[in-house]
């Protein structure tokens, strides 16, 4: 099991790569801060194929790099999970991003192909895996914690 974190952006918010078998696999990627080029070379380095991506709350920070991140990493149709509170934020950064919307100039904000609701209890898989899906309102309405049960 492979579980990394990298630290992102000029707010340090992390993106989690997480793939149950390691390089040269299925992954599934929580969070896409908007400085997607390291995460899309990450991917890369660990030849990794990136099958679905979560949101844990749609907060600039980690959304803004969701677009480019599927994209760059050869994706375009892996589906992204979010929260149906906090979709809007996704569908528009720049509009919800406040005083860190300007800088996500040269990133790909198209809304991602294939875009799906988290909703309390729901189990997402991918991978693999399965994530359950906590709702945990109180930094943003559609704030969620996962799930991973782990063997071994």
């Amino acid at each position: 099991m492979l579980l990394e974190p990298l630290t992102l952006w000029l707010a340090a918010t992390n993106a989690w790569i997480v793939a149950p078998d390691g390089p040269g696999g299925e992954c599934v990627v929580v969070d896409a801060p908007p400085e997607p080029d390291p995460l899309i070379a990450r991917l890369a380095e660990l030849d990794l194929r990136l099958v679905a991506l979560i949101a844990s709350h749609g907060h600039i920070d980690h959304v803004g790099g969701i677009g480019s991140v599927i994209r760059g990493a050869g994706a375009p149709s892996a589906p992204v999970h979010i929260h149906d509170d906090d979709r809007h934020m996704l569908l528009d950064p720049v509009g919800s991003g406040g005083m860190l919307a300007r800088y996500l100039d040269g990133l790909d904000l198209r809304p991602p192909e294939v875009l799906l609701g988290l909703d309390d209890g729901q189990v997402v898989t991918g991978a693999g895996m399965r994530f359950e899906v906590l709702h945990t309102p109180g930094h943003t309405r559609g704030s969620v914690c996962l799930r991973l049960d782990v063997q071994g």
